[in-house]
């Protein structure tokens, strides 16, 4: 789902990798912005790794005796064609998920409560109000934390599980730094707590719990005389040429949702560049390419059927962690889709498509 200018970014990757001579293809809603942006800033964060808790101590951008370690790095460009082109580098591999969830929500501290207020939360109040939607993701997140981490999947899963953590430790200390120096900037904001961060991530997902759980909803569904086109999400484009594969990704969302970002990880695991959303992990258009050279996008499939929610259970892991799992770990088409079926939970529910 989402918004419509993913699609320029995406022509501007399948420009990108065409032959020199084809033309770039140009987009006006992106102006200029017909190949990757160059960052304009880099920072690097330090901090103190904590064997006992498996975790970093004291994170800042200056090199102490108390922060001796660099950890992430971080290139911005906060302003290319509209866009916010951010890319955080992984630089040691302990608890390096958590660290990197830090830096992203002190550095995109703003961004990430406009998401929140833009688009998260009426549905995270609407969520509260409905007691077994919440006893629901209780299970589901102790579930996940509890899952075997012997297999590469599991591994992968409780690191970024962590990368959670992380945003939210990030962002509460920067909400309390500014809130302990009179920062007018959060006066009026409201401190968010672990499920209001998690909820950016899961924000495609939340409404298939709160289906589950809704009578409304499911007579809503019921009393639906024929499917209604208009109210999804969601274009796709493959072409193939003689000398080249292009992959393109439109997405149709409102204009509170243009918060938007280029965000790349860039971990020990591989490589992810993506359209995005301040504090989001995954994608959730979806548009994604990898350092294993794999494209990866998806189309919704909004369901309508009562039935299918008996299928909907905690037991199982989130898409957004899924889909991740396997933009880091795949090495081809096959194994990506393997990976992405693993342990599936039902909600947000997608045609994939990914293109070695």
């Amino acid at each position: 789902m989402r918004v419509v200018t993913s699609v320029a970014i995406a022509a501007v990757f399948a420009a990108t990798l065409a032959a020199a001579a084809h033309p770039l293809w140009k987009h006006d809603t992106i102006v200029n912005l017909t190949a990757p942006p160059a960052y304009t800033s880099s920072q690097q964060w330090f901090g103190r790794y904590d064997s006992l808790a498996d975790t970093w101590r004291n994170i800042s951008t200056s090199q102490t005796a108390t922060s001796p370690t660099p950890i992430v790095r971080v290139d911005r460009n906060p302003s290319a064609g509209g866009w916010d082109s951010i890319r955080f580098t992984a630089l040691d591999q302990q608890a390096s998920y958590y660290a990197v969830g830090y830096v992203e929500g002190q550095t995109t501290f703003d961004g990430i409560y406009h998401s929140w207020v833009n688009f998260e939360q009426g549905a995270e109040q609407q969520f509260k109000s409905m007691p077994e939607a919440e006893a629901f993701l209780k299970t589901h997140l102790q579930w996940e934390r509890d899952h075997e981490t012997a297999t590469p999947f599991g591994a992968q899963l409780a690191k970024q599980l962590r990368i959670v953590d992380g945003l939210v430790d990030g962002w509460q200390a920067e909400y309390d730094a500014r809130k302990a120096a009179n920062d007018p900037s959060v006066a009026n904001m409201t401190r968010l707590d672990w499920t209001g961060i998690y909820f950016i991530s899961w924000q495609d997902e939340a409404p298939n719990i709160i289906g589950k759980y809704s009578q409304e909803t499911r007579n809503r569904n019921k009393a639906q005389p024929e499917f209604d086109w208009p109210a999804m999400h969601c274009s796709a484009l493959m072409k193939l040429t003689e000398s080249d594969l292009f992959f393109a990704h439109d997405t149709w969302s409102h204009y509170h949702t243009m918060l938007r970002q280029l965000k790349t990880y860039a971990m020990f695991e591989g490589t992810v560049t993506m359209s995005g959303y301040p504090g989001s992990f995954s994608s959730t258009d979806d548009f994604y390419m990898t350092s294993k050279e794999l494209a990866v996008t998806e189309t919704t499939n909004g369901f309508f059927n009562n039935s299918l929610y008996e299928f909907i259970v905690p037991q199982s892991v989130s898409e957004f962690h899924r889909v991740m799992i396997a933009n880091f770990l795949a090495a081809n088409a096959s194994h990506w889709m393997q990976l992405f079926a693993h342990q599936n939970s039902g909600t947000y529910n997608n045609q994939d498509m990914v293109l070695n």
